[in-house]
């Protein structure tokens, strides 16, 4: 109940709240490793709310709960160990949280504000993200956060033997919503 009173703390009467999660949207992440040059994964269980006022379709709050566990790539002994106590330590930190203090709009483009909770640690981040009307009516907003994952206290690496790290520092999570015409009404 208090993530919802948060998720309209912005919210007006003309605001309709929305849900989203797997199959029409996406939340991938990226990180150099040394082994495979970059593991790209994909987040197969998440959830998310919108507050979006739905006259001017203007974003006013968003909300998300990424199942930490449920990183997946196509190489699964690298998921094991990227689900490992060394990295996300899914067993401890089975969520990554994101809740929205202000979004500021300019044109098609917001600048977003708000507390990321991973690994047992929360800071504030600011990001931007598009939203883009499809001609099918669909609003499709497209976003990238990127995060120095030693700031979370993930901080495991290996040294390589001819030099250089076998984990990069920086996490690049793109995500990419889609909402169907519908359920903006």
């Amino acid at each position: 109940m208090l993530i919802l009173m948060g998720l309209f703390r912005q919210s007006t009467f003309a605001d309709v709240a929305l849900t989203f999660g797997p199959g029409i949207s996406d939340i991938k992440g990226s990180i150099k490793y040394s082994v495979v040059g970059r593991y790209n994964a994909v987040f197969e269980k998440y959830e998310g709310r919108l507050a979006v006022d739905k006259d001017s379709l203007s974003i006013k709050s968003v909300f998300l709960d990424i199942s930490s566990a449920s990183i997946k790539s196509p190489h699964p002994s690298f998921d094991k160990i990227v689900r490992s106590p060394q990295l996300l330590n899914v067993e401890k930190f089975p969520s990554i949280i994101f809740q929205s203090k202000a979004i500021t709009k300019s044109g098609n483009s917001y600048t977003v504000v708000g507390d990321l909770s991973l690994h047992g640690i929360t800071k504030e981040i600011a990001s931007t993200f598009s939203v883009i009307v499809l001609p099918d009516g669909t609003m499709e907003l497209k976003g990238e956060w990127l995060i120095r994952r030693k700031e979370f206290g993930i901080i495991w690496n290996r040294l390589l033997d001819k030099g250089g790290i076998l984990v990069g520092d920086i996490i690049a999570v793109n995500w990419e919503i889609k909402i169907p015409k519908g359920e903006l009404q």
